[in-house]
C-alpha cells in the first residue's frame, strides 16, 4: 500500500493502514519530520529513497524531490557503500541499527560526518532511518586541541611535584626553549630566581583546591624580562583529588612597558590599546573615560554610551560576580593593587561572557584612574566542560561494561584499564597505566602480545583469539580476544582496543562434564549453573526448568535451543508451567527419547517444600536413570541450608558434584614438594620466602630456582607478588590443599 504527496511516494507504515484518509498521514508524517533537526527517510529493500523529511535540505543541501526514487547511495562517499549495504543487510533482515558513525556527501560536494540508526518495517517491505549530524561532537576533542596548540597564551600543565607534563608551543617560545626540553623538568629549577615564590604558590594551590590568580616577572636565558598575569588552576580527578596544576598566562610585557609610556604620552596608549585583541577600559572615579574598539565589538555598546555620565559601569557585572567586583574597586580607590580575578560580565544583549579582568592603578589625565584588560575565555570553559562531560560519560562506560577492556597506543604503553579489568586480573588502574604491555608481569608469553601488536600496528593480518594471563593473585585465566582501532584523521593508527572476556571456567567445566550424567551444585544463586548451561547447549539442545525465571536467559541468543518449563502454580503465566512430579518425569522422558538433551534443574527446594523429601528422592531416581539411559545431562541446583545433614548426604550419594579440578589432578615432583613445604613452613611463621632464598635454602642455581617457580605456579599451586623491587612468594588455596593430603 503506498501514498503520495508533493510527486513524493512512499509505503504506508503498519500502525497507519487502517487510517483512510492518506493524504491526512502524510502530512501529519511531513508536519513531524519537519519539526526536528533531523533527517527521516524510509528507504525500499533495493535501496531506493521512497520518502524523506524536509530537514533534508538543512543537513545535506538536497532537497527532497531531488532524491525520493533514487538510490539512497547518492549521500555516501564510494568509500562508504560497502558500510551502508552492510547495515542496509542487517536491516532487512530484521536488526536494529544504532548509533552507525558514518559520512555523507553533500550536495556541494563537502563531507559531513553522521550518525544513523534505522530499522524493517513489521512486514519487511521498507525500512526507516534517521540521520543526525554529528561533526560537532566528534570535533570537541580536535577543537580544544587546537585551541591548545595554538593559543597565544601560555598554557602548562604541572603534576603535584612541579614538573612540566604539558606546554603548548607559544609557552615554549615564550621561555626561549624547545618543547621537548621543557616536558619532564621541574617549574622551579627553570625559574630559580623564583622558586621560593613558586613553591609558596603551588602548596597553597595543593591545600586549598582554590586557583590562583598572580602576576609574573621571569627572566628569560637572554637575560631580558617578561610579565605574565598567570591563572593558576587546580585539575581534579573523578573523584575530586588534585592530581595537577594548570596554568594559563597572558604575556603582559608589552602592557607593562605601556603602563610606564602613558605617563608619557597617553595617546600613544590609546593607539596601542585599539590594536589589542583583548578589551581594555579606563575607570576614573566610577566612571569609563576610554574603552578600545573590542569592548565595542563583543558588549554591543557604542562608545558614546560607554563613555556618557549616566552610564553605570555596574551594569556590565552579572548579578554573581558584582559584589566581589565592588569589593575590588573598593581596594583600588585605596591603592591597593588586586591580582586578576575571573568574572562574568553581560553584553547589551543580554548574553553572558566568562573573563578574566586585570585591573592596575594608574594615572590617566593626571588623576589615578583603573586600567582595566578583559580576556574572554568563554569559549575555553565551554569546550573544557564539553571535553570532560565527553570523557567521564565514556569512561563510565568503560568501567559499567562486562567486559574486560584495554587500549594499548603505538608506542606499546596501556592506556585504558577497566574497572572489570581491575577486578577480574587484580591490577589497579594506576599500577599498569602508562607502562609497556610486553614488560609487565602479566602475559604467558609476552613476545606473542608485542609481535601481535606490531603486526597490527603495521597493518598486517592477524589472529589471536585466546590469551592466557596472570593475575595479580598468582594463578593464570584464559581470555578470549577481539580487538578493534582507533586512527587519526590520516588513517594512522593511534591506539588498540581489546575487549577480552573470562573464559576459564566454562574452558575447565565443559571438558570434564560427561554425557549420561547426573550432577548437583550446591548454592544460593544460579549464576554459576546458568553459565555452565549456557556453555553446553552451544552444541546441544537443551531444557531449563525454575522458578522466577531469569529475563537474562529469555532474551539470550540461545533462547531457541532451549524449551522452558516454569514451577509454578500461576495459570495466567505467559510460560509451560508445571508443578507436578508425574508431568515432570514425562517432559524429560519425552525430549530426551530420540535427542540428547542438557537439562538444568533450577530450584529443587520448590519441590521439596511442596511434597515430601522421600517423594521427591523417589522423582530424582528416577530421572538420574532416564538420564543414564538416554545418554544426556542433568544439572540440579540446590540451597543446602534448606536441607538436614542425612539428606544432603543421600543426595551426594546418588548425583556428582561438578567437578573441578582436584588434588589428585596434580602430579609432582619431590623437589617441587618439598619447595612448596618450605614456602608454607615460612608463611606460617609470616617469614617472607624470594626466589633467593629457595636457591641458599636447596643449593640450586638461579636458572633452576626459576624453571621450578614458574612450574609451580603454572600449576596454580603457589604465587608471586612484587613488593618493591622483591618478588615474594606465597602459596595458593591448592598449594595448601596438597600439603594437608601429603601429610
Amino acid at each position: 500500500m503506498s501514498i503520495s504527496s508533493n510527486n513524493k511516494k512512499m509505503d504506508v507504515p503498519d500502525s497507519f493502514e487502517k487510517v483512510n484518509d492518506r493524504e491526512k498521514i502524510f502530512e501529519r508524517l511531513d508536519f513531524l519530520s519537519s519539526e526536528i533537526a533531523d533527517v527521516f527517510m524510509q528507504v525500499s529493500l533495493t535501496g531506493k529513497i521512497l520518502y524523506i523529511s524536509e530537514s533534508c535540505e538543512t543537513l545535506t543541501g538536497f532537497k527532497p524531490k531531488d532524491v525520493v526514487g533514487k538510490r539512497f547511495t547518492l549521500f555516501a562517499p564510494k568509500k562508504e557503500w560497502p558500510k551502508y549495504f552492510k547495515k542496509l543487510k542487517l536491516m532487512i533482515e530484521g536488526e536494529i541499527v544504532t548509533n552507525f558513525d558514518t559520512y555523507v556527501l553533500k550536495k556541494d560536494g563537502s563531507i559531513l560526518q553522521v550518525e544513523f540508526s534505522g530499522y524493517s518495517s513489521k512486514k519487511g517491505r521498507y525500512f526507516n532511518a534517521i540521520m543526525r549530524d554529528v561533526s560537532k561532537r566528534k570535533n570537541i576533542d580536535n577543537r580544544y586541541k587546537l585551541l591548545f596548540e595554538h593559543s597565544e597564551c601560555p598554557i602548562t600543565y604541572l603534576d603535584l611535584s612541579g614538573n612540566i607534563l604539558l606546554i603548548n608551543d607559544y609557552g615554549a617560545r615564550n621561555l626561549q626553549l624547545k618543547k621537548d626540553k621543557l616536558i619532564g623538568q621541574s617549574i622551579f629549577d627553570l625559574l630559580p630566581d623564583f622558586a621560593e615564590e613558586q613553591k609558596k604558590r603551588f602548596d597553597e594551590i595543593i591545600k586549598s583546591g582554590k586557583g590562583l590568580l598572580k602576576e609574573d616577572m621571569i627572566k628569560l636565558p637572554d637575560n631580558t624580562f617578561k610579565w605574565f598575569y598567570s591563572n593558576s588552576q587546580p585539575i581534579k580527578d573523578e573523584k575530586n583529588n588534585i592530581i595537577g596544576i594548570q596554568i594559563v598566562s597572558i604575556d603582559i610585557t608589552d602592557l607593562k612597558n605601556t603602563a610606564n609610556q602613558l605617563k608619557e604620552s597617553e595617546e600613544k596608549f590609546r593607539a596601542l590599546s585599539e590594536k589589542s585583541p583583548n578589551m581594555i577600559f579606563i575607570n576614573r572615579k566610577g566612571k569609563l573615560v576610554l574603552v578600545n574598539n573590542k569592548c565595542v565589538d563583543i558588549m554591543g555598546y557604542s562608545k558614546k554610551e560607554f563613555l556618557s555620565n549616566d552610564f553605570d559601569f555596574m551594569n556590565l557585572i552579572a548579578p554573581e560576580s558584582k559584589k566581589e567586583i565592588r569589593e575590588s574597586f573598593k581596594k583600588h580607590l585605596s591603592g591597593i593593587e588586586i591580582p586578576p580575578c575571573e568574572y562574568k560580565i553581560i553584553t547589551k544583549n543580554k548574553k553572558k561572557i566568562e573573563v578574566i579582568i586585570n585591573t592596575k592603578l594608574m594615572d590617566f589625565e593626571k588623576e589615578k584612574s583603573i586600567l582595566g584588560i578583559i580576556t574572554d575565555v568563554t569559549e575555553l570553559k565551554k569546550i573544557e566542560k564539553e571535553k570532560k562531560e565527553t570523557g567521564d560519560y565514556l569512561q563510565n562506560i568503560i568501567d559499567n561494561t562486562s567486559e574486560i577492556i584495554i587500549t594499548v597506543d603505538k608506542e606499546f604503553s596501556i592506556n585504558t584499564w577497566n574497572k572489570t579489568a581491575e577486578k577480574i586480573i587484580g591490577y589497579r588502574r594506576k599500577d599498569v597505566k602508562n607502562k609497556k604491555i610486553h614488560k609487565i608481569d602479566l602475559f604467558e608469553f609476552n613476545s606473542e602480545i608485542r609481535n601481535f601488536v606490531e603486526n597490527i600496528l603495521n597493518k598486517k593480518p592477524v589472529i589471536l583469539n585466546e590469551i592466557n594471563i596472570k593475575t595479580a593473585f598468582g594463578h593464570y585465566i584464559t581470555l578470549s580476544v577481539s580487538y578493534s582501532i582507533i586512527t587519526d584523521q590520516f588513517d594512522n593508527i593511534k591506539e588498540i582496543i581489546f575487549i577480552c572476556k573470562d573464559i576459564t571456567y566454562e574452558i575447565g567445566y565443559k571438558k570434564k562434564v560427561l554425557s549420561g550424567h547426573s550432577y548437583i551444585i550446591d548454592n544460593t544463586d544460579n549464576k554459576t549453573s546458568l553459565r555452565l548451561f549456557h556453555e553446553l547447549i552451544k552444541d546441544k539442545k537443551g531444557i531449563y526448568i525454575g522458578r522466577n525465571i531469569d529475563e537474562k536467559l529469555l532474551n539470550h541468543e540461545i533462547k531457541k535451543e532451549i524449551i522452558i518449563y516454569e514451577l509454578s502454580e500461576n495459570i495466567n503465566n505467559e510460560l509451560p508451567i508445571v508443578n507436578n512430579l508425574n508431568d515432570l518425569i514425562k517432559i524429560i522422558e519425552k525430549n530426551v527419547y530420540k535427542n540428547e538433551r542438557i537439562i538444568l534443574f533450577d530450584r529443587i527446594d520448590y519441590l521439596i517444600i511442596t511434597y515430601t523429601f522421600e517423594e521427591v528422592l523417589k522423582f530424582l531416581y528416577i530421572i538420574n536413570d532416564i538420564i543414564k539411559k538416554y545418554k544426556s545431562i542433568l544439572i540440579i541446583r540446590i540451597n543446602s541450608d534448606f536441607l538436614n545433614e542425612k539428606q544432603l548426604s543421600i543426595l551426594d550419594e546418588e548425583f556428582e558434584k561438578i567437578p573441578s579440578k582436584s588434588i589428585s589432578d596434580v602430579i609432582i615432583d619431590d623437589e617441587l614438594l618439598d619447595i612448596i613445604k618450605y614456602i608454607d613452613n615460612e608463611n606460617t611463621m609470616n617469614i617472607n620466602v624470594t626466589y633467593g632464598n629457595i636457591g641458599k635454602i636447596f643449593n640450586i642455581s638461579k636458572v633452576t630456582v626459576k624453571k621450578r617457580i614458574e612450574t609451580l605456579i603454572k600449576k596454580q599451586l603457589i604465587y608471586s607478588r612484587k613488593i618493591g623491587k622483591t618478588k615474594l612468594l606465597y602459596l595458593t588455596d591448592e598449594g595448601r590443599n596438597l600439603i594437608s593430603k601429603k601429610n
